[in-house]
């Protein structure tokens, strides 16, 4: 496959896009030819259609039907070789008999319906097919999957998304609708919310509770650092001994820059310290790849 394409990724996506529009069976884009040209689409993913990456996943997932190596996997079942005992050895022994109801292969293509739902969970879905049938998947196939994985990470979820250009857009926020932003960004992970007044002496702009399951209420304070400088070891101190003032059960410190090495000396298991990196790969998951115009946030909007 790679010795056609090889040179020519455009010319291997209209191939790809094309034997989905005519279901032709004879294209066999199970993956990309090369891994220089998944990297290259990667690349430039922002400049391509919605319709055409689904067309590319929906060639990477694994259609109900059988693989070119069941038929020898059946002879070997039929003469003792091989004694699996998982689903797809049950299957394929059926389809191996005669049983024209059954395919060695279950279809995945109803994954392309979570995309737009719940793309996370179509990449939990596929990492579960690829644990179920690792040891029995070919290659070609694993690694298709995994691209799959690699471009529903990319389109759908925005990882990565141009990480300075997002950047930029929390730098153009001001301090309280990034405050909003990260109130979005709790409540969103099931925690119920609360600004607190901005003259306040302590730091703590943000607090977020979860219920437990006993009833008791799990706290956290937030402090947000819209800073382009490293946040070194000051801060970190104030809000730890906050935490441990007010007794609360966790204190986290977030900023669209970095820390310093000191600072992070400082974190442990009540004290979680966010950098930008860390926060632009979480707003991703949560709000999905457009998160800057999530309408869920008019903090987001508004930068």
């Amino acid at each position: 496959m790679a010795g056609r394409f090889s040179s020519n990724l455009q010319l291997w996506v209209d191939e790809a896009v094309k034997a989905v529009d005519e279901q032709a069976a004879d294209f066999h884009g199970f993956r990309f030819p090369t891994d220089e040209m998944r990297d290259e689409y990667l690349a430039e993913i922002s400049n391509r259609s919605d319709d055409e990456v689904r067309s590319i996943i929906s060639n990477f997932l694994i259609s109900q039907g059988c693989l070119g190596i069941d038929a020898h996997r059946a002879e070997d079942i039929e003469h003792g070789r091989i004694k699996g005992r998982t689903e797809y050895h049950r299957r394929l022994r059926e389809w191996a008999a005669g049983d024209e109801a059954v395919t060695p292969w279950e279809g995945m293509s109803w994954i392309l319906d979570l995309l737009s739902l719940d793309p996370r969970e179509a990449i939990r879905a596929i990492e579960s097919y690829l644990l179920a049938h690792l040891m029995v998947l070919p290659d070609g196939r694993i690694n298709g999957l995994d691209d799959a994985i690699r471009l529903i990470r990319a389109f759908y979820l925005g990882l990565p998304n141009s990480p300075r250009e997002a950047l930029e857009q929390l730098l153009n926020l001001d301090s309280r609708q990034f405050e909003h932003l990260i109130i979005e960004l709790y409540h969103e992970l099931g925690y119920e919310t609360e600004l607190t007044r901005q003259a306040a002496d302590d730091n703590i702009d943000v607090i977020a509770r979860q219920k437990e399951s006993d009833g008791s209420s799990f706290t956290v304070y937030i402090e947000c650092k819209r800073y382009r400088k490293p946040v070194g070891n000051a801060p970190v101190k104030i809000l730890d001994s906050t935490v441990n003032r007010d007794r609360v059960n966790k204190g986290v410190l977030i900023t669209t820059s970095r820390f310093t090495k000191n600072a992070l000396a400082l974190a442990y298991d009540r004290l979680e310290l966010v950098s930008g990196d860390q926060l632009l790969n979480q707003l991703s998951l949560t709000f999905g790849r457009k998160w800057p115009q999530d309408p869920r946030s008019g903090a987001v909007a508004a930068g």
